[in-house]
């Protein structure tokens, strides 16, 4: 009985963790491209002075992180 109520958890945890880089994903392109709307040129700079990625970059990986966040949430509402 204790399995079953572990993997429910579990499975939870897992969604959970699979709709916050999806969201997490998401708002941080949104705000990626926000900032290339307000100033072209500010996306070759870094994210910050002590993160050497520049914000370009990091907006990309961050529509990546959220596209596939978002596929295994449908593979996974759709498997149940």
């Amino acid at each position: 009985m204790n399995t079953a109520r572990d993997e429910k958890t579990a499975d939870r945890i897992a969604y959970a963790f699979l709709r916050t880089m999806f969201l997490f994903g998401l708002v941080a392109w949104g705000y990626v491209a926000a900032m290339q709307l307000r100033d072209f040129h500010v996306v070759y700079e870094p994210l910050a002075v002590w993160v050497p990625i520049r914000l370009d970059y990091f907006g990309e990986a961050a529509f990546v992180l959220s596209m596939v966040a978002y596929f295994l949430l449908k593979f996974w509402e759709t498997k149940k």
